[in-house]
């Protein structure tokens, strides 16, 4: 397998990808520890815009606490209450919801001796009466949910005001927080050669393409390594100590976030 198809490899979307070991832009440990203390409020947002990094935030809170804690990830959204209660019931129960399962779920989780964390992946997208029911779930102090939106617009309802104990933006990363992604997903294939490849105009230019997004960054990395693969195999001249611009002007015209 060739250098650059490695290269593009470490920046395909991967669910067991872990992220930028930076806590001032993922506050893992921050949200551990929460997690822990029995008498913080039961509901955390964490907002941002579209591509900053709030899934992958919440996957990894999910595979760094699903041996030791009652923890259940959502990534997609639930459009009724009905399909969300089900799958809460579900995962503890391994069967069919009951009639009446919000009472049949606190029954079960009053049990417990550990309070049950629920995340939600886009709760924007959830309609009121789903997070009415979060609110009285929350209240029972026997659950926490931690929901990723893309806005605060949540605060702005009254009955979720004082139960609301942390709220955590996450923002594009700085120049050199993407100079330290871009280099750890290329060390973790090994991709020692290709690091020393880039130089500084490299970086400037792929943080202007992209602005920190992770998202755009993966993307765009992507094909800059994809147009590598085709002139490494056929026209290697081109490729020199250190890489074109070229190739990155290349790949952003083709995604559309620069103009021809």
């Amino acid at each position: 397998m060739s250098k650059f198809k490695l290269a593009r490899e470490a920046f395909l979307k991967d669910e067991n990808t872990k992220p930028l070991k930076l806590e001032s832009h993922y506050p893992i440990e921050k949200l551990t520890k929460m997690l822990s203390i029995k008498e913080s409020q039961n509901i955390t947002l964490i907002y941002g815009d579209a591509g900053v990094g709030k899934t992958t935030l919440l996957n990894e809170i999910y595979q760094n606490n699903k041996e030791s804690k009652h923890i259940l990830f959502f990534t997609t959204p639930f459009f009724s209450i009905d399909s969300l209660l089900n799958q809460i019931y579900k995962a503890f129960i391994q069967e069919e919801m009951p009639r009446d399962t919000q009472e049949a779920i606190i029954n079960l989780v009053l049990k417990l001796d550990e309070v049950v964390i629920i995340m939600l992946d886009e709760a924007n997208l959830y309609k009121n009466e789903i997070l009415e029911l979060i609110r009285i779930l929350s209240d029972t102090n026997k659950f926490k949910f931690i929901l990723s939106m893309t806005n605060t617009l949540l605060m702005n309802e009254d009955s979720f005001k004082s139960r609301i104990w942390e709220l955590i933006e996450l923002k594009n990363l700085s120049k050199d927080e993407l100079v330290t992604y871009i280099d750890q997903r290329l060390i973790t294939k090994k991709q020692i050669e290709i690091v020393r490849l880039l130089s500084k105009k490299n970086y400037n230019l792929i943080y202007k393409l992209t602005k920190g997004n992770f998202r755009n960054t993966n993307r765009l990395m992507f094909k800059v390594f994809e147009i590598c693969e085709y002139y490494d195999k056929n026209e290697p001249k081109k490729i020199g100590r250190t890489l074109p611009n070229k190739f990155i002007e290349m790949a952003g015209i083709d995604l559309g976030i620069l103009d021809a």
